[in-house]
Parts: structure tokens; sequence; C-alpha cells
């Protein structure tokens, strides 16, 4: 009863987290409207709450071993989650910004859920998981809780998907110039531009009565 109550009392609270989150994305989208913020200024400020939202629940995944989430369980609530702000940024026209920023996190449920019981599956985690480093790979098997119906994974499996990540994940990461590290970045390593054009003053017209009387002080000075 006891463990029936503590996953009742996370699951309500990841539904509850889920709400809060879906709650500030939309204000900030709306205050960023009513502010006529520049299109391309919208996309990156969301890159990096999405980036944040990536980083913070992949790095409590693989580095909080004692919570249990690295299990079937939680990957699939995890997953259910992200697929709610993944729609809403779909509705909000942000979901390439999205589907690139979640990416690690979503890959890691992924993993979290499929099958990795023989070494039938490594091909199938490489091609869905290839966004994972392998001390990313590796820390999210090697902490996998089993359910109590469920195979454990191989030694040998996770050796092979370890060894095929070293040889694609990794050499691409430090081809880009990045570090292979387990944690992700809190810094969205990704320069914040200011577009040239798109700006309120390009398409307002019909300037309200009495603002340029209000601005001409500020014009003389």
């Amino acid at each position: 009863m006891l463990f029936k109550s503590r996953h009742h009392s996370v699951v309500q609270l990841s539904v509850t987290s889920k709400q809060d989150v879906l709650h500030t994305l939309t204000g900030a989208m709306s205050l960023l409207r009513r502010c006529r913020v520049n299109a391309a200024l919208t996309i990156q400020l969301f890159s990096q709450l999405f980036h944040f939202i990536n980083m913070w629940l992949f790095n409590k995944l693989v580095t909080d071993t004692e919570s249990g989430l690295c299990c079937h369980y939680w990957g699939a609530i995890l997953r259910q989650q992200l697929s709610h702000i993944e729609a809403w940024a779909e509705k909000q026209g942000l979901e390439l910004a999205a589907d690139c920023h979640l990416s690690r996190i979503v890959q890691a449920t992924t993993l979290l859920t499929m099958d990795k019981y023989s070494m039938q599956d490594v091909q199938n985690i490489h091609n869905t998981c290839f966004k994972l480093n392998s001390l990313q790979l590796h820390a999210l098997m090697i902490n996998y809780h089993c359910a109590p119906d469920e195979p454990y994974i191989p030694p040998e499996l996770i050796d092979h998907v370890v060894a095929v990540a070293e040889n694609t994940a990794d050499e691409l990461a430090r081809s880009d110039g990045r570090e292979v590290q387990l944690e992700e970045d809190p810094d969205l390593q990704l320069p914040f531009l200011l577009p040239e054009d798109g700006y309120s003053c390009d398409v307002v017209r019909s300037l309200p009565n009495g603002l340029q009387d209000f601005l001409e002080p500020l014009l003389q000075r």
C-alpha cells in the first residue's frame, strides 16, 4: 500500500507539474504576442525554455540513481507528459524548436520503454537513440530498474550499445567541438541572434491620436 500510495502521489505531482509547465509556456506566449515581439526572437526564447525542460529532466534521470526513475513505468509517464508539451508547441508553430531541443529527453524515455533484452535490439536502440552519447546510454541502462516480470538487460548488450555510440554520437560531438559528457549543459550552446526585420514598427499602421504629441518632447531631447 505504501508503494502504491507513493507512486500515486508522484503521478499526481507529475500531472500537476505538466499543467504548470503548459500554463507557464502559454503565459509566456501570450505576453510575447501581446507585446508584438519579433517572431524569430520568440522562437529563440522558446528554444531556451525547451532546452531547460530537456536539461532538467534528463539530468535528473541520469544522475539521481536513488529516485527509481530509470524504469519502464516512469519512462512511459514522462513520455506521455512530454507529448503534451510537443502538442502545445505544434499548435503554436514551434514544433521544430521543440523537436530539436527536447530530443534527448524524448529519446531517453523511449529507451526506457523499448525492448533492450537481446543483441537483436542493439540496432533498433542505435537507430532510435542516436542523439545520446556513450556515457548517457551507459548510465540509463546500467541504472535501469527492471519490473518484477521484466527480463534483465544483458551486460554484453550494454557494452555493444556503448561501443556503437562511441563510434557515432561521440565522434560527431567531438567533430562539432563538443565535449562528451553525461549531463546536459544548462546553457544552450547557440548564439542569440537579433533579426533584422519583422518588428512591430514594420507592420503597425494608424498610430493612435495624441501619440505624436506625447513623443515630441522626447524627440526634441
